[in-house]
């Protein structure tokens, strides 16, 4: 049987964004030191519109210095439902509102060896376009017929792993049909 004992927690402070975690753990008659970053929980959301298109976002990524292919979505704010989050995200980076009920595709570790904090997936398929909205300064939203999104997948334009393994599940769990 596995077991563990903390000896030793230390949290600093980074940025807003990203705590540094230094755990000391008793493992047997070793202790050993690991580090990890704790963050806020993510939350995405996948969007389909009666065309058979999803929504996605392209938005510069300084962490990878490129120009990504994304879910809508965004950091869950304390205080927050993820599904509330997942709305509210849709709503500021794409202009459009989710209608009705959202469907949870779950929540995951997003790397159990790195980071403490959790990942949300959601899953609308009914989108109304808002009269009044303002785009999000570096976030242009477009919609991706579904036959199309294979292509992105295979070729990296969308390269996100964790909103690959959302996508995959919606696919899995038959929320919508890519051919």
């Amino acid at each position: 049987m596995l077991k563990k004992e903390i000896i030793k927690e230390e949290r600093k402070i980074l940025s807003p964004w990203v705590t540094l975690l230094e755990r000391t753990v008793k493992k047997g008659n070793e202790n050993t030191t690991y580090h990890s970053f704790e963050q806020d929980d993510y939350v995405s959301i996948i969007a389909i519109n009666e065309n058979k298109e999803i929504l996605l976002v392209k938005q510069y990524r300084p962490a990878v210095d490129k120009i990504t292919i994304e879910l809508p979505g965004g950091l869950l704010e304390l205080g927050e439902t993820p599904e509330s989050c997942a709305r509210k995200e849709l709503i500021e980076e794409t202009g459009y509102e989710a209608v009705g009920q959202l469907h949870s595709l779950g929540n995951y570790c997003p790397d159990t060896g790195r980071l403490a904090n959790r990942f949300y997936g959601f899953y609308c398929s009914t989108l109304k376009k808002l009269d009044e909205w303002s785009p999000e300064n570096g976030v242009d939203p477009f919609f991706l017929s579904l036959k199309e999104l294979p292509d992105y997948l295979n070729d990296s334009k969308l390269d996100n792993a964790l909103h690959i393994a959302l996508i995959y599940k919606a696919l899995f769990n038959q929320c919508f049909k890519v051919a």
